[in-house]
């Protein structure tokens, strides 16, 4: 896994969080 995907993959979870939140 490169950190590119890490990043894409925290972004979007933070994304998620933020639409259940």
């Amino acid at each position: 896994m490169s950190e590119q995907e890490h990043v894409h993959v925290f972004l979007l979870v933070l994304i998620v969080n933020l639409g259940l939140t």
